[in-house]
């Protein structure tokens, strides 16, 4: 099915289309002379995040304020990101924290 489990690790498609939006904001949204540094944020927190229960919840909300900061208009595009059912079932408690973040 394009995953692969390496123990904590979950690598797929399922994940890479869940980001799919957010990338696409950034395409449509984001100067050209930013959109690397907003590309690479997005990859590190898919990195975080596909560690599932093991993701560190300071680092994915450092990544996530690094994020916001380059791109404040994606600020709805995370909070739909993080209420979805595959980022909820792989790190629910950090997606817990980071929608309330978002929403206050």
């Amino acid at each position: 099915t394009g995953t692969v489990n390496t123990g904590t690790l979950i690598i797929g498609n399922q994940l890479a289309d869940v980001f799919e939006p957010l990338y696409e904001h950034i395409a449509q949204h984001v100067l050209e002379s930013k959109r690397d540094a907003a590309e690479s944020g997005v990859e590190e927190l898919r990195r975080e995040l596909a560690k599932r229960r093991n993701a560190d919840p300071g680092a994915v909300k450092r990544i996530v304020d690094g994020l916001i900061d380059l791109v404040p208009s994606a600020i709805g595009t995370l909070t739909s990101l993080f209420a979805t059912p595959v980022i909820g079932q792989m790190a629910e408690k950090v997606a817990s924290y980071i929608t309330k973040q978002l929403k206050a």
